[in-house]
């Protein structure tokens, strides 16, 4: 119960999401939903098959629910990004606290005083500066 208006409200959000995708490698994913309405419209009206306006709903919903969503979705993934962005500037800062708390106690201590875990840190702080490095130039090679 329910499941082909399921599907045709699938139907309609991939009519609405990737319009430039073709059924059967011709027909375009809109015409034959646009057909499919139709029929399902004089289906409806000339049998008076109700059955039928469920199917024709599903595909409005299915429509018509990505068009509604779509800028709530789109904020959404604007502050996600923001949020990620905030993120990776926070493990970084403090991957430089790290770093500056253990140099200074090489300065004070010898390099002798560190422990395996310390020395693991100070490896990965330096492998992760050169990541930022290749990507800075990468970046500024990009805007050439």
């Amino acid at each position: 119960i329910g499941a082909s208006g399921s599907v045709l409200a699938i139907l309609g959000a991939s009519a609405f999401l990737f319009p430039q995708v073709r059924i059967f490698g011709m027909i375009p994913i809109r015409v034959f939903v646009c057909l499919l309405a139709v029929l399902y419209l004089l289906t409806v009206v000339g049998d008076r098959d109700f059955s039928n306006a469920t199917h024709l709903g599903g595909l409005a919903f299915g429509f018509v629910v990505p068009w509604l969503i779509g800028p709530l979705f789109a904020s959404q993934q604007v502050r996600w990004k923001h949020y990620r962005k905030e993120m990776a500037v926070k493990e970084v800062i403090d991957e430089q606290q790290e770093v500056d708390r253990i140099l200074a106690k090489v300065a004070e201590q010898g390099m002798r005083s560190l422990s395996a875990r310390e020395k693991r840190t100070l490896a990965n702080a330096t492998e992760n500066q050169r990541k930022r490095d290749l990507q800075r130039e990468k970046k500024l090679r990009s805007n050439w």
